[in-house]
């Protein structure tokens, strides 16, 4: 007597629709996407397997309208019938500013770095698609190309092997001294305020950060490649900038243009909570179930 199944990504509306066909049953199928760019193209091959069957689906939720129009001529989704956009949301009440004075104590107490050293903070699992390869040869040819030595912070854990070889990487770079990798940690917020500038360099996968928008309610301009729904809440003139995958020296770039701009984090902060509190995301999930019953 199901009249709703809800589904997340392909493999889940693989079954649902195996399953509802099997059993001759009529309830209403809704799968929410949560890809874009393969990180393997072994990934896209199942993928694109596993959505054929999405014209057995009655809806498709996408979490960025760019996610939409990447996904759809690429999975062959034009038999689908029905497709909405729903943005992620997070609690921001969680993530929060803080003044001036705490952000230096901060910095003491976690980093023992300068008072007017610029931070660079990254958090992203230790996983080939986010690409922290790109980031550290950006920090290096920021070192190299501007009057300035930012830090960079990695938060965030994964792929053992693959940490050792950025340690091995940052080494031989000779900027190992420039960048703090945390791990993971229960205090992403407390790193958040120590920090300048947020940053991801993601070549695939990513959809609609997360991390991205807890840096923005905590007033942290960021620099994201575009990939995804990044561009959807990205203003330059409010919140930061986008960068090219794969490209260290603009997203260096980007890192000196974002850091030297006189962004009011006040009003990044607001832009997050008015766009993508997790109530926001919440209503509108309520309101698309409402309008279906």
């Amino acid at each position: 007597n199901y009249k709703f199944i809800f589904c997340i990504d392909f493999f889940a509306q693989f079954y649902m629709a195996l399953f509802r066909v099997r059993r001759k049953l009529k309830f209403t199928l809704v799968v929410n996407l949560h890809i874009t760019i393969p990180k393997k193209y072994k990934d896209y091959l199942i993928n694109f397997i596993a959505a054929r069957l999405l014209k057995k689906t009655d809806w498709v939720i996408f979490i960025s309208q760019s996610q939409l129009e990447y996904i759809t001529p690429r999975f062959l989704f034009k038999s689908t019938k029905n497709t909405k956009v729903i943005y992620n949301g997070i609690d921001t009440s969680t993530y929060t500013m803080v003044d001036t004075a705490t952000k230096a104590s901060l910095r003491q107490q976690l980093l023992t770095l300068p008072d007017k050293a610029k931070v660079i903070i990254k958090v992203a699992g230790i996983r080939i698609e986010k690409d922290h390869e790109t980031a550290i040869k950006a920090l290096k040819f920021y070192h190299e190309s501007y009057n300035d030595k930012p830090y960079l912070l990695i938060l965030g854990d994964g792929d053992n092997q693959l940490l050792k070889k950025l340690h091995t990487q940052a080494t031989d770079l000779g900027i190992a001294n420039y960048i703090k990798f945390i791990g993971f940690t229960a205090n992403v917020n407390k790193y958040l305020s120590c920090s300048d500038v947020f940053t991801l360099t993601s070549n695939s996968v990513e959809t609609f950060s997360l991390a991205a928008l807890e840096a923005m309610a905590c007033g942290l301009p960021v620099v994201l490649t575009d990939i995804g729904g990044a561009k959807e809440m990205v203003d330059e003139k409010i919140n930061g900038t986008l960068s090219l995958p794969h490209k260290p020296e603009n997203i260096a770039f980007n890192w000196y243009k974002v850091s030297n701009m006189n962004y009011n984090r006040e009003v990044i902060r607001e832009f997050a909570v008015s766009k993508f509190d997790v109530a926001i995301m919440n209503n509108n999930y309520l309101d698309f179930f409402s309008q279906l019953m």
